[in-house]
């Protein structure tokens, strides 16, 4: 995939990937995006800022998968007003890789 930070190469999908397309908002984006990008953040402060940010307890393990469409990534003149990359998801998965939270634009959805 070209965007204007550069080439992103598709690599083998993780089990976190897996978990995250599986989940609502995973299936939803992967329906509406025609090139998502899906990374994965392994470490425990990533989890806990996202934890904290909407109020969900931390999950020691847990890992932060990001959903992006590099047609609303780069430098134009109305992205780079925007406080972060619109249309973008986050997705939380516990050490067992359930969904903890699903995040769409600052807007959370807690599983229960």
């Amino acid at each position: 995939i070209l965007a204007t930070e550069g080439t992103f190469r598709k690599g083998e999908p993780t089990p976190e990937i897996l978990a995250a397309q599986a989940t609502p908002l995973g299936r939803a984006y992967l329906d509406w995006s025609p090139m998502p990008i899906l990374t994965v953040d392994r470490s425990p402060g990533a989890f806990e800022q996202v934890a904290a940010e909407h109020e969900q307890p931390a999950s020691p393990g847990g890992v932060v998968v990001t959903l992006l469409d590099p047609r609303f990534m780069g430098v134009l003149p109305w992205l780079s007003r925007q406080p972060s990359t619109p249309l973008t998801g986050t997705i939380l998965l516990d050490r067992q890789r359930q969904p903890v939270l699903q995040v769409m634009d600052g807007r959370a959805e807690p599983q229960r």
